[in-house]
């Protein structure tokens, strides 16, 4: 799997909560900053606990077209979509090393006016 096909299947497995898959793809010593108040976990355990829980928001999330990458990262806007078909534009940024994401950070873009 190339890092780019890692970054997609990552960003995907933890918008939809896929257990199965964010143990393969997610480092068990991994450091992930949410979006919320809180949100920060410093293992893939206690992600995955958050994950279980979230499963229910019925999240999916695809890359926009701004996805920068560099040697072991990538950084751009994701797209989440809600149960109700909302949109949600975050920004996202992944670390990759030894084919695991290492760091993760999520924020909600805000435009700047």
């Amino acid at each position: 799997m190339t890092e780019r096909e890692l970054a997609n299947a990552a960003l995907a497995a933890l918008a939809t909560s896929d257990i199965e898959r964010v143990r393969e793809l997610v480092a068990g010593d991994v450091v992930l900053f949410g979006t919320d108040q809180g949100e920060r976990w410093d293992d893939r355990g206690s992600l995955i606990e958050a994950l279980e829980q979230m499963r229910a928001l019925g999240l999916t999330a695809a890359w926009a077209d701004d996805v920068r990458e560099g040697n072991g990262w990538f950084a751009g806007t994701a797209i989440y979509r809600l149960a109700d078909g909302s949109r949600l534009p975050t920004r996202v940024s992944l670390v990759v090393q030894d084919g695991r994401i290492v760091h993760g950070h999520f924020s909600v873009a805000q435009d700047v006016g």
